[in-house]
């Protein structure tokens, strides 16, 4: 029975079946070992990266919070929802920095950290 029938799901990883169902069982089984530790490790990559951008997340609404209140921790939220690594520790900067939470989330819609 050809690998396509086999495991479809292979097609989802990017796996390349027609070349996978010229080799022999032996390769085959290296090939595959190759991709899934090829996969594994960039899920395990962006699983931390995904991480680290939660946590900051969640210190920066918390800091917000306690200095300029829910309100602006709520916008600042709104503003900041795909925001890059760089950018959250660019805001973390911000609460520090800043005397008020309108300055704040002026200064986060600018896309400034000058101060």
């Amino acid at each position: 029975m050809p690998l396509r029938r086999r495991l479809p799901h292979a097609l989802n990883l990017g796996v390349n079946v027609e070349k996978l169902d010229s080799l022999s069982p032996a390769q085959m089984e290296d090939e595959l070992e190759e991709e899934v530790v090829f996969w594994y490790e960039r899920y395990r990559a962006d699983g931390a990266k995904e991480g680290r951008i939660q946590g900051i997340k969640h210190i920066l609404h918390r800091l917000t919070v306690r200095k300029f209140g829910s309100g602006t921790a709520a916008r600042l939220d709104a503003l900041l929802v795909d925001a890059a690594e760089d950018r959250l520790a660019s805001a973390l900067d911000l609460v520090f920095d800043c005397e008020t939470g309108d300055d704040l989330l002026a200064q986060i819609v600018a896309g400034g950290n000058d101060r």
